[in-house]
């Protein structure tokens, strides 16, 4: 595993990246080796449970700082 360095990205209207950032970018960076692929595929299990309606707003505000 490679080094990582710490970011802050800010794309509020959707400039960079379509779609949500949040599971967008770990993704991305997870396939070219610069983010840890478990964490991304956990961003995304939580992300699609929230978008099938499984859990709601509050428990991803309170799961998602955790999986980072």
């Amino acid at each position: 595993m490679k080094n990582y360095r710490s970011a802050a990205i800010f794309d509020v209207d959707g400039t960079i990246v379509k779609g949500f950032i949040i599971v967008e970018l770990p993704k991305h960076l997870a396939n070219k080796g610069m983010f840890d692929k478990k964490i991304s595929s956990g961003i995304e299990n939580l992300f699609q449970k929230f978008i099938l309606k499984k859990v709601n707003a509050k428990i991803v505000a309170q799961r998602m700082p955790i999986l980072f």
